[in-house]
């Protein structure tokens, strides 16, 4: 396989398996798009990912991360404890401020089935874009990401890195910020401000892992498997929500570092 690392209320209740979830129209599909569901399941990855850091001492981060911690170190917040702090306590002030989230009813089993369809995603990732970039570039033999020199707690870190702050960089960010600027000063209807914007923000994503001392170096079918890949996170961010997005990114790093 080819593979690179790019870096309301609800209504009545049913029961299944012993386990109350809602009816249908806000059942688990919906639900877990919603902010909540995705701040307390991407919580546990921050705080590993972090931990290991500290825990560590390593230098190795991923470079999403070094972009989104420069914009704090500018404002004075050096330390790792001190940024973890703030965006987790930012992120929580969002998430419940906001009514319909602190009215939310939490299901525990949809974090399970969050988890299990981010795998799927991550195991289908791979060879659903090499395909489509062998069909881009036809006389592509195969990709292979080769060996890296990182140790296991780097590998692990700086997948779970990738995973967080790539998806809020990359598509939680960026993507907001084309479409307002799609729609406010190019007056483009939503859905094809997004389109523009997953275009766009997929071309940025592909081309910052060319960027730095940790960069890989260029090569076209490496760039056009990572465009690609930034398009469909793009539209899983869009239909299945930040969470399923961040953990289907992670999984798939880990799974092409470790397998």
């Amino acid at each position: 396989m080819n593979n690179y690392n790019f870096h309301e209320d609800y209504g009545r209740q049913l029961p299944v398996n012993n386990v109350n979830v809602p009816e249908d129209d806000n059942g688990y599909f919906p639900s877990v798009r919603k902010p909540v569901y995705n701040f307390l399941f991407i919580l546990p990855l921050l705080v590993l990912y972090e931990f290991l850091i500290i825990a560590t001492g390593t230098p190795i981060r991923n470079g999403a991360d070094v972009i989104v911690k420069l914009f704090f170190n500018a404002i004075g917040i050096k330390t790792v404890i001190g940024f973890t702090l703030i965006i987790v306590s930012l992120y929580a002030f969002l998430v419940f401020s906001d009514k319909k989230s602190k009215d939310e009813k939490i299901y525990p089993i949809f974090f399970v089935f969050m988890l299990a369809e981010s795998i799927m995603y991550a195991m289908i990732l791979g060879p659903i874009v090499s395909k489509l970039t062998q069909k881009v570039i036809p006389q592509l033999a195969s990709l292979s990401m080769g060996d890296s020199a990182f140790t296991f707690t780097e590998k692990l870190i700086v997948s779970l890195g990738a995973g967080i702050y790539e998806e809020f960089v990359f598509r939680y960010f960026l993507i907001s910020l084309f479409i307002y600027i799609f729609t406010k000063f190019f007056d483009l209807k939503y859905y094809h401000a997004g389109a523009f914007a997953i275009f766009w923000a997929a071309l940025i994503f592909s081309a910052f892992h060319y960027i730095g001392s940790l960069g890989d170096q260029f090569d076209v079918a490496s760039f056009v498997f990572r465009f690609i890949a930034g398009v469909i996170l793009s539209i899983l961010y869009f239909m299945r929500g930040y969470g399923i997005a961040v953990y289907t990114h992670a999984i798939y790093d880990l799974k092409v570092y470790f397998f």
